[in-house]
């Protein structure tokens, strides 16, 4: 890589080839190189990095120069409600035993306010980390949807995911058709670079896909050539991940309404990925303190 000095003001294009050669260069490299590559990376796309903060930007005027603290006139520091997101959402409880665990450790929080943190700060997690998600280039897509209970009533959780198992994206419908089927594959497509598209999607037997599959094509919104495949065999893959995702959703026994469970899955989502293996490449540290590291630091920068 070229030693240039990245400076105030200019403007930096960095192409999907040499994205490709930095991010594969990636798996040699050490922690402080992976360091390194991220700060580069992030100025390249506009993230401009200074004293250790993500997502300022040069041309702001001097009142907008610093982040804001998200976290500013909250009772409790941010390492504990960021404790309480992540344990919330990643183990599956419920707010009061998560409130019980959370005392056991010495501090006192209502079940009521965790709750109120995790609508507030779960969304922000995944709008921040997903600036981190390589596009899959597996063009291979595994598309479903499963019930999810809102307000004492099923609704549809759709949600695709690659053939390595990655999360692709998720929509939450009330209902279950050609139209919601389009939507849902409209939000996925542009969620991704064009060069990222996939060349077959697997679906159940489900005639709304075909259908919305179909009415993409035409509106060249996926490939012409897009592959649609329906065995049934071929969906097990995320049919095993609805499961897993359901073990979190369970203990909440129903959404209050539609807002609460898309903030709240969007919690459960993201930290998937965590286990999933997908931020890997840029965890500031091993293990579980890597994970803690990537959170605080991006949620801190906003």
């Amino acid at each position: 890589m070229d030693n240039k000095v990245i400076t105030k003001g200019q403007e930096h294009a960095i192409t999907i080839k040499q994205h490709n050669a930095i991010t594969e260069a990636r798996y040699d490299m050490s922690a402080t190189e992976k360091n390194i590559i991220y700060m580069l990376l992030a100025q390249l796309e506009g993230l401009c990095c200074k004293k250790g903060t993500i997502g300022l930007n040069w041309n702001n005027s001097k009142k907008n120069s610093r982040p804001m603290n998200i976290f500013k006139r909250r009772h409790f520091k941010y390492d504990i409600i960021i404790w309480a997101v992540r344990w919330y959402c990643k183990y599956g409880v419920s707010y009061r035993d998560l409130e019980e665990m959370l005392l056991e450790r010495g501090v006192e929080v209502d079940h009521s306010t965790i709750y109120r943190w995790v609508q507030f700060y779960a969304p922000k997690i995944l709008d921040k980390l997903k600036w981190y998600w390589k596009p899959t280039l597996g063009y291979s897509w595994h598309v479903d949807e499963t019930y999810v209970k809102v307000k004492g009533k099923w609704v549809y959780l759709y949600r695709a995911i690659d053939k390595a198992g990655n999360t692709i994206d998720f929509y939450l419908s009330t209902t279950r058709n050609a139209n919601a089927a389009k939507r849902f594959l409209t939000k996925a497509l542009n969620s991704i670079p064009s060069y990222a598209r996939p060349k077959t999607i697997n679906t159940d037997k489900n005639p709304a896909y075909g259908k919305a599959i179909n009415q993409l094509k035409l509106a060249g919104k996926c490939l012409p050539d897009l592959e649609h495949r329906q065995v049934k065999y071929l969906n097990n893959l995320i049919e095993s991940d609805h499961g897993k995702l359901k073990r979190l959703i369970n203990p909440t026994l129903g959404f209050k309404s539609m807002k609460t469970a898309f903030a709240t899955i969007k919690g459960f989502e993201i930290m998937r990925m965590f286990k999933k293996g997908r931020f890997n490449l840029w965890k500031y540290g091993q293990g579980i303190f890597g994970e803690i590291n990537i959170i605080t630091h991006n949620l801190l920068a906003i």
